[in-house]
Formats: C-alpha cells, sequence, structure tokens
C-alpha cells in the first residue's frame, strides 16, 4: 500500500515537472522563421571587474538588447473582445519617443454598468478596469550626448470587467 501510494506520488510529480517544461517552452519567444540564424543567435560575453582582489563579487554578463521592432513576434487576435465583453471598453494610444516600447496602448472602459443579456446597460453592476504592471526602457539623457535607459514599470489598464458595487454598512 505505502509503495503503491508512493509510486503514484512519484508519477504524479513527474507529470507536474513535464508540464511546466512544456508550458516553459511554449511561453519562450521566437524568432521569425524568415530571418536568417546570424538575427536570431545570441552570445554571451562574462567580463570581469577590474583587479582590485581576485576574490570580489560575481561576474557581469552583457547581453545584446536589440530594439528594432522587426524582430518582434506579431501578435494577432482571434477577435477583438472589447466589442464582445459586457463591459465592453475603447483603446486609447500613447506615443512617448523618449521609451521603449514607444507606443503603449490603454483601455478605458466604455460604460459605467454593464451589458445586460438584452444589450441595454445595467447599473447594478460596476464595468472597472484591470490593471497590469508593465517593464519599459526609459531614455535618460547622461553627460554630453551621451544617454542611457532606465528600467521603470508602469502600471496600465488592459481590459474591462464586471464587479458587484461596494455596499457600505
Amino acid at each position: 500500500m505505502v509503495s503503491t501510494l508512493s509510486f503514484q506520488s512519484l508519477t504524479v510529480l513527474c507529470m507536474k515537472g513535464v508540464l511546466v517544461m512544456m508550458m516553459g517552452a511554449e511561453a519562450a519567444p521566437r524568432a521569425h522563421p524568415e530571418k536568417t540564424e546570424s538575427h536570431t543567435r545570441t552570445t554571451l560575453q562574462t567580463h570581469k571587474k577590474p583587479a582590485e582582489s581576485e576574490s570580489s563579487g560575481p561576474d557581469t554578463v552583457i547581453l545584446p538588447l536589440h530594439l528594432d521592432p522587426n524582430y518582434l513576434v506579431p501578435f494577432h487576435s482571434i477577435r477583438p473582445i472589447c466589442n464582445h465583453s459586457i463591459s465592453p471598453w475603447t483603446y486609447n494610444t500613447t506615443y512617448d519617443d523618449r521609451r521603449f516600447p514607444p507606443i503603449i496602448s490603454e483601455v478605458r472602459c466604455s460604460l459605467k454598468g454593464c451589458l445586460n443579456i438584452k444589450g441595454k446597460e445595467d447599473r447594478n453592476l460596476k464595468s472597472k478596469p484591470i490593471f497590469y504592471q508593465i517593464l519599459v526602457l526609459k531614455k535618460v539623457m547622461g553627460s554630453g550626448k551621451k544617454c542611457h535607459y532606465r528600467l521603470e514599470s508602469k502600471v496600465i489598464s488592459v481590459g474591462c470587467t464586471c464587479v458587484r458595487p461596494t455596499i457600505e454598512q
């Protein structure tokens, strides 16, 4: 009984591990098939810090940063859900040439309430934005004409959902 239970637990654990690896492989970025191998190959360069003492901190790893939008994999939605939702929204796009990505789309809820089964607004429910935190690179001017990028987080609205209104006692 105990060995069968251990074997079943081990089998379930192995299956979960395989699923996690498969999900990671699916989520990994893919290169365009038409790009040549030289565009998709990345090399790591490891640099030691200046020799003050041999036991100084870890090595610094420098990774190439490609900001060219042509290398990004295009995303095509099956259908726009903004108009099929019971809490519809519209898109508002902002542009900042000192930021990467320079164009960010956010949503604005179209209604205060939500649509009922007849397509009419029902104020018994409230339409609220769904927020998501993203990372952006902000261009910062340094001394002279040199500039660098600072990693910043930005909270944007990505959709709207229906919630019950809060009732205060």
